[in-house]
């Protein structure tokens, strides 16, 4: 399963955080996250090349 690293900024906080998902379709995890939390800012993702996979080929 693809993983994401998402940054995401929650208003307590000074700094934006990242943290890391497994998710099939990224869009709605992202979507579906946003709404279960509607005072954290959601501002971007990006999937992770897992570089163990590349290595084995």
């Amino acid at each position: 399963m693809p993983r994401y690293e998402i940054t995401y900024h929650h208003p307590d906080d000074d700094e934006p955080d990242t943290t890391i998902i497994y998710a099939k379709n990224i869009e709605s995890s992202f979507r579906e996250l946003q709404q279960n939390n509607p005072k954290v800012e959601f501002i971007s993702y990006e999937e992770i090349e897992d570089e163990d996979e590349e290595s084995e080929n």
